[in-house]
């Protein structure tokens, strides 16, 4: 059996080396291992794959923000959390069209300063038409105030008092913008009126509070026959008696002295007359005290309606306060002359009512030699349109007295007008040569030179 086995084992040996390409396989080793290595091969897979998909999406959103984007205008971009607003046309602000045509037509024809007194007085814009104002800055010594779409056609006031330091003209492109400065502490009240168109602005002064003092003592100086005799004891004191009384003699009887007598006042009875009645009245108002003074001329004028220089400073009051129902009613019982032809004009052309202030002063031609009727003949021929007739009138009045600045300013306005742009500055230089030109008229002068020139 041992030969059988080695002769089959050698024939098997022989057959396998006669194979060709035969390669013994191993045999593979089962066991947990093969579990573990699957599992581990599994989580491997899905952590690159997430760190893959993570990779992609960040690239991708890299390259969406730095990639170009087409430019967009800025007209079409719209927030969405901001909803578009339409504008709507309030009294201050008004369509192109319609700022446009009212700015070419309504224009300060006018600007007066009258000051009531000391303390207080009222500067008053006149309009050809009611227009909206914006008060930029407000303060107890300066106001910044613009008057909206109209233009500048009238000199400043050529003498403010000693209310106001200066008025100031600052460009603007939206209408005449002023800026009113005070040394002192004042009050300003804007307040915009119709019939006639105006703006008016009232300046009232701030009176420091004064610590009441008490008054001093009075000492009372009696007579000598009323000083009260010194007061005895009812008990005279008894003299110790160890110590001896001293002789005493009698004391004679006091003689009454005479009473001093007082020298009589006689109160004079003064008379009470209508320059006496004015002159308390200007003392009152020198002093800012203008409802007294008006109290006071009221009521003599109540008592003396023939009063005329009260009647004539009462209306003059009722002028500068603007109370033209006040000033008509003085009026009708004023005489027919050139003094109240005057004041009738004047408060026509604050009402703007050129027309009835022309009226006015043709009925006094005697009155052309005097400066304040040329000046009100002119400024309501500007007022009018007839530029012509205003700088002849000028002329005159410039004859008269050639340091009226006032007149210069408001001809080499006339002569814009007139389209004469040589002339007005030759005016306006004229102007900055008089040496009592306040500040405002010499701003406006400057400006109006300065534009001028620009042309």
């Amino acid at each position: 059996m041992s030969l059988v086995n080695d002769m089959l084992r050698d024939l098997d040996q022989r057959q396998r080396q006669g194979s060709e390409g035969y390669t013994p396989v191993p045999t593979r080793k089962s066991g947990p291992s093969r579990l573990f290595l699957a599992i581990a091969s599994l989580m491997v897979i899905g952590i690159v794959g997430f760190l893959l998909m993570d990779f992609l999406g960040l690239n991708k959103k890299l390259m969406t923000q730095t990639s170009p984007v087409a430019a967009v205008p800025e007209e079409s971009v719209v927030t969405r959390n901001e909803p578009a607003y339409q504008t709507v046309s309030t009294e201050n602000q008004q369509a192109p069209e319609l700022a446009a045509e009212v700015k070419s037509v309504n224009r300060i024809s006018a600007i007066n300063w009258m000051q009531t007194g000391p303390a207080q007085g009222h500067l008053t814009f006149w309009l050809d038409q009611t227009a909206p104002y914006v008060v930029h800055a407000k303060g107890s010594q300066q106001l910044d105030i613009e008057l909206q779409n109209v233009d500048l056609a009238a000199a400043p006031p050529s003498s403010l008092g000693g209310l106001l330091n200066g008025m100031d003209i600052i460009a603007s492109d939206v209408g005449s913008r002023f800026r009113l400065s005070s040394a002192h502490d004042v009050e300003f009240k804007t307040q915009l009126k119709r019939d006639p168109a105006r703006l008016q602005i009232s300046v009232a002064q701030r009176l420091p509070e004064t610590a009441t003092t008490p008054p001093k003592a009075e000492v009372a100086i009696q007579d000598q026959d009323t000083v009260p005799p010194p007061t005895t004891s009812a008990s005279p004191s008894q003299p110790s008696p160890d110590v001896e009384a001293p002789d005493i003699a009698p004391a004679k009887p006091a003689i009454a002295a005479r009473p001093v007598e007082k020298p009589v006042q006689k109160k004079v009875q003064r008379r009470v007359t209508d320059a006496s009645v004015v002159r308390a009245a200007k003392r009152l108002l020198g002093k800012g005290q203008t409802a007294a003074a008006q109290a006071q001329l009221e009521r003599h004028v109540s008592q003396q309606p023939q009063a005329l220089q009260s009647r004539y400073l009462l209306a003059q009051i009722y002028l500068a306060q603007a109370d033209y129902s006040a000033v008509a009613q003085q009026l009708q019982h004023a005489p027919n002359n050139l003094s109240w032809a005057l004041l009738r004009a004047r408060a026509a052309l604050q009402q703007g009512q050129p027309n009835a202030a022309l009226q006015r002063l043709k009925a006094f031609p005697e009155g052309a030699a005097r400066e304040d009727y040329l000046e009100l003949f002119a400024a309501a021929q500007q007022q009018l349109g007839a530029h012509q007739q205003a700088v002849a009138h000028y002329v005159k009045l410039l004859e008269l007295n050639t340091q009226n600045g006032r007149a210069w300013l408001n001809m080499g306005v006339s002569l814009e007008h007139l389209q004469q742009p040589a002339k007005a500055r030759d005016a306006y230089q004229n102007a900055l040569k008089v040496p009592t030109l306040d500040g405002a008229a010499r701003t406006f002068a400057t400006q109006q030179l300065q534009r001028l020139a620009a042309r």
